[in-house]
């Protein structure tokens, strides 16, 4: 049930949801390294774009 006085729970609640089925863990990228590369993508640069995304989630 969404709330109207602050942030909803929702995601939350989902998140608790899989672990307890046994799906994988929800993917948290990490915004830092993924801002300069959506920043080339915005000015047409779009060479490496997938292998750049792919290397920053390597990281964990």
């Amino acid at each position: 049930m969404p709330t109207y006085d602050g942030p909803s729970n929702f995601a939350n609640n989902l998140l608790g949801h899989r672990l307890y089925y046994g799906f994988r863990t929800t993917i948290r990228p990490d915004r830092k390294a993924l801002a300069p590369i959506f920043i080339d993508l915005e000015k047409g640069r779009t060479t490496g774009f997938e292998e750049a995304v792919r290397a920053s989630h390597a990281q964990y």
